[in-house]
């Protein structure tokens, strides 16, 4: 949980969510982020029981989907994108089957006082799986650094992976 924070105050700007889940399938409805006072969402991304990935944003009804086929009991990259009005779902660096509509997303992430929440908080649908290197930001990445992200990153998912952090100067 993260208190309110006037910098995630997004309006219909660009904005961006990546990160990392693992799980085995689930039937419910589940959420890896989520900001909200506890009564009305700005935004909430998650996951649906059918295997597809689900988006909530403020004043869109009903929620909206993106097909998404992840593995199971293992660990996938999502990454949600808003630019320029448009939501863009990506799945381990590819986008997916759906791209949401030109003027579906440009609903306003900006109410005063909400919370931040990775995986919990005062909504149902906890995330009942594992998250990792989970960030969001106010600005929108292309797909080309979307999938330079994915490939850096999933060494660090792979069984005895070593890693080190480096620097050269």
């Amino acid at each position: 949980e993260q208190p309110y924070n006037a910098d995630l105050d997004f309006g219909t700007g660009d904005f961006s969510v990546i990160g990392w889940f693992n799980q085995t399938l689930s039937t419910s409805t589940q959420y890896f982020v989520s900001k909200t006072d506890g009564s009305l969402a700005d935004f909430q991304f998650g996951m649906t029981g059918a295997n597809d990935l689900l988006l909530v944003v403020r004043g869109a009804i009903p929620a909206r989907t993106a097909a998404a086929a992840y593995a199971d009991n293992t660990w996938n990259q999502v990454v949600y994108v808003r630019e320029a009005g448009i939501a863009k779902i990506y799945l381990n660096g590819s986008l997916t089957t759906n791209i949401m509509g030109s003027g579906e997303s440009t609903d306003s992430i900006d109410r005063v006082g909400q919370k931040l929440y990775w995986g919990d908080g005062p909504v149902s649908n906890p995330f009942v799986g594992s998250l990792a290197l989970m960030r969001i930001s106010a600005t929108a990445p292309s797909a080309e650094q979307i999938l330079k992200i994915y490939n850096d990153a999933k060494l660090l998912f792979e069984d005895n992976a070593d890693c080190t952090v480096d620097r050269t100067s």
